[in-house]
């Protein structure tokens, strides 16, 4: 057991000066440019300075370790999970994929950011349990749907000419923040901790039924893009039919007000989320002056 232990120790430690190497160079380009406006245009006090190094420092220890134990560890694993459960059943490739695409992009760090942009941006109106499940469901449908083509074996222009048809459609029919939403989410959603373990594991089923690993494994990712603009945009057309109705139900008890002057009891369980709750409020705003509801 402890041999064991010491040649993983001994594949992590051989990787690391390469990565190494690898990370100073994608990041000279940014040091190099934040180093410019620092001495042209931002004018950071010393402290500020040696603040962003930190940063930078941190940053680089990171992807150090974050694509070192990409590299040794989380893809070996993605490509020999994907082979042995080719091996057992063809057909549980597809519930399985569903299942990984579901829990890893849960983990995707781009996700947790955008998700808390959102629900910032929108003061809470878009919930973040919504945002994270509705892109989970959306990935996983596409690892799935991406094991079917591994399974039978047929061109990703079936999949991807459908899918953006089918996103530019419901275009017309979503709110115009849930469409801005659903693009970028496409793009967090297809970020390191999906690209790496999901093709790893494509790859390995690919391989493992003899088929063509570039023309059936590879395209993974671009399902996984295309799906959350799908997903996002039908969140957004049932969040824009609830607004409406809300703003129905508004428009009736302000009628109803102006016409009685009476008060109006509102019942206890009329506001069942969050977002019926801020509607409520505005409603209640707005009957102030003269009216009591």
């Amino acid at each position: 057991m402890t041999e064991i232990i010491l040649n993983v120790i001994k594949e992590f430690l051989h990787e690391i000066p390469t990565i190494a190497v690898e990370v100073f160079q994608s990041m000279v380009p940014l040091v190099a440019v934040f180093l410019l406006f620092q001495f042209i245009v931002l004018h950071l006090r010393k402290r500020a300075f040696i603040r962003v190094c930190i940063g930078l420092l941190y940053t680089f220890i990171g992807l150090l370790f974050f694509l070192t134990g990409i590299n040794v560890g989380f893809m070996p694993v993605g490509k020999l999970l994907g082979e042995s459960v080719a091996n057992k059943s063809i057909y549980l490739l597809i519930p399985i994929g569903f299942a990984l695409g579901f829990v890893v992009v849960m983990a995707e760090p781009a996700v947790q950011v955008l998700n808390d942009q959102v629900v910032e941006v929108s003061g809470g109106q878009i919930r973040k349990r919504s945002m994270l499940y509705t892109l989970a469901i959306g990935v996983g449908v596409a690892i799935a749907m991406a094991m079917v083509r591994i399974v039978f074996d047929f061109s990703i222009w079936w999949y991807i000419i459908p899918g953006y048809a089918l996103s530019f459609v419901l275009m017309k029919f979503t709110p115009n923040v849930f469409t801005a939403i659903a693009f970028d989410s496409g793009g967090v959603a297809s970020g390191p901790m999906t690209a790496t373990f999901i093709l790893a594991f494509a790859i390995g089923a690919a391989d493992s039924l003899g088929g063509n690993v570039m023309s059936n494994a590879f395209g993974t990712v671009a399902m996984v893009a295309m799906t959350p603009l799908i997903a996002i945009q039908i969140m957004g057309v049932l969040y824009g039919r609830k607004s409406k109705e809300l703003e129905k139900d508004y428009q009736e008890m302000q009628l109803e007000i102006e016409s009685s002057g009476d008060e109006i009891d509102l019942p206890p369980d009329m506001f069942d989320d969050e977002s019926d709750q801020i509607a409520g409020d505005e409603i209640m705003e707005g009957t102030e002056e003269g009216e009591t509801v």
